[in-house]
């Protein structure tokens, strides 16, 4: 008998001993009766889920029965079989029907989710394993042959169900940075635009050129400057991609791409360096600087584009954008509350990382007997 990590009372186990398997079809896509209905259509990309409470397929009852597609139940773990999803998995929570590329998995002597979560856990060791060479391409008769450890019923419930708790925090997270994120891109659409005032604020707003309020300045090739004990960020269009010994500029600047990726601005409010791929600013005293990266924010740069290959911006396209301004006292007001929404999105995101770093630690211990939880747990 194979052992786990050494683990009392668990045993070896593949999934065809414990699971029935099954695969479904694709209705004939010339038909256009069989799509559009009322049955969600599970396709092996929905599985990067993890969770499927809905998905945008839809099939009609008329192209299940001409089709070899099958039905699964909620609560059902689901595993992709070919090219880059292969071997990801999920759990079903709504009835559906899948096609040839996802395999159900409908427990007979295992806990369906303790079977999801070492799928999870286990994604990459099963591709390497059990495929070889190319594309990894998984069947009905390998995912059968994984091989898994298994402890006892109440085991498997008490683990399945620390997991589970832990999915729902990440869950919970997701959502709210979601909901957040909303709020202060409305919050940016009235506040910047001057919809909404913060009390204490009535004077007019001024139509301006960005051009009058800052000049666009290119970078250079970092390479004379990039050293590993730099002090300073040097910047890309998608990032920092080292450390420079000296700094290209040393004000508060907001940063846009000329070349590549030109509709994500940065902000620094450091000495920095940036590439020749990417534009930074000189701003004008009447201007707060963080205000105006919000005001970037705003700005839909990919319309701009210049270029029919490689997106692209001109210095002389950025300074032309027409943006409205208040006086800079409320420009600094409305950019504190801004700063107060990114915060609170911020420390979200964090405690999120935090969430996903604790489940990963715990499924390396739990999945593997490493760590056994107390009988008194299980519900």
């Amino acid at each position: 008998m194979l052992r786990w990590g050494c683990v009392d009372m668990w045993k070896s186990a593949t999934i065809g001993s414990v699971c029935s398997t099954y695969s479904g079809g694709t209705p004939s896509t010339s038909r256009s009766d069989y799509y559009g209905g009322d049955i969600p259509w599970i396709a092996s990309a929905d599985l990067n889920q993890r969770r499927i409470f809905s998905v945008k397929g839809r099939i009609t009852k008329l192209g299940l029965d001409r089709s070899s597609a099958k039905m699964v139940d909620a609560n059902t773990p689901l595993i992709a079989m070919y090219g880059a999803t292969a071997g990801v998995s999920a759990m079903t929570h709504i009835r559906g029907a899948i096609n040839q590329a996802v395999l159900a998995m409908v427990p007979r002597n295992i806990d369906a989710e303790f079977l999801f979560q070492w799928l999870q856990a286990n994604r990459d060791q099963i591709i390497d394993k059990y495929t070889q060479g190319g594309q990894p391409n998984l069947s009905g008769a390998i995912v059968r042959a994984i091989e898994m450890p298994l402890p006892g019923d109440a085991e498997q419930r008490r683990i399945a169900g620390a997991l589970r708790d832990t999915d729902d925090l990440i869950a919970t997270l997701e959502r709210l940075i979601v909901k957040k994120q909303a709020i202060k891109q409305g919050m940016m659409q009235q506040l910047l635009t001057g919809r909404t005032r913060l009390p204490g604020f009535a004077g007019p707003w001024q139509e301006l050129r960005l051009g009058d309020i800052l000049t666009v300045r290119h970078g250079k090739n970092q390479h004379s400057v990039e050293v590993p004990s730099g002090r300073y960020p040097i910047l890309a269009t998608g990032g920092q991609i080292g450390w420079a010994d000296t700094p290209i500029y040393s004000k508060p600047s907001v940063l846009i791409g000329r070349k590549g990726t030109i509709d994500r601005p940065q902000f620094q409010d450091r000495p920095f360096w940036t590439v020749d791929t990417l534009f930074y600013t000189e701003i004008s005293p009447i201007v707060d600087p963080r205000f105006l990266y919000y005001v970037f924010l705003m700005v839909d740069w990919r319309s701009m584009n210049e270029a029919s290959g490689v997106p692209s911006l001109s210095s002389k396209r950025v300074e032309g954008v027409e943006v409205m301004l208040p006086l800079v006292t409320e420009q600094v007001a409305i950019r504190k509350v801004l700063d107060d929404a990114e915060h609170e999105i911020d420390t979200l995101r964090l405690r999120l990382t935090k969430a996903r770093d604790v489940k990963t630690g715990m499924m390396q211990q739990l999945l593997t007997g490493r760590t056994r939880l107390p009988e008194e747990l299980e519900a």
